[in-house]
């Protein structure tokens, strides 16, 4: 099994410790595809399935069998991971979209996550 990497899809794929976190990673989806319908970016049948066979990829799942047994351990049927992988990639979307105001917003809760930080583990 591949090393896990800083790519967007394994950055979206991280579980984050707890089902709290996970719940805010399906939140972030859920406004990301609400988002994309509004602004007109939401990703294609084509686009999905580019996305799939990249997060396949980087998992070393090279093959459809692989995949299929994959999924099948995993309990979801292929339509419903299309589906996850549809939310990242309408996350995707919205980001590259809003980068720009996202940028500065991005600076403070880095500031303040580094002063908790700070206070925590002094």
């Amino acid at each position: 099994m591949p090393a896990p990497t800083d790519t967007d899809l394994d950055i979206l794929s991280r579980r984050g410790g707890n089902d709290k976190v996970l719940q805010k990673k399906v939140l972030l989806a859920h406004l990301a595809v609400e988002e994309a319908a509004r602004i007109g970016l939401m990703p294609d049948r084509s686009q999905i399935l580019e996305l799939a066979d990249q997060y396949c990829l980087e998992l070393g799942l090279r093959d459809e069998a692989s995949i299929l047994e994959w999924l099948n351990d995993a309990g979801l049927s292929l339509e419903e991971f299309h589906s996850v992988i549809a939310d990242f990639s309408a996350i995707l979307a919205v980001e590259a979209h809003h980068q720009a105001q996202l940028s500065e917003r991005l600076e403070r809760h880095r500031r303040l996550l580094a002063a908790r930080q700070c206070l925590l583990m002094p």
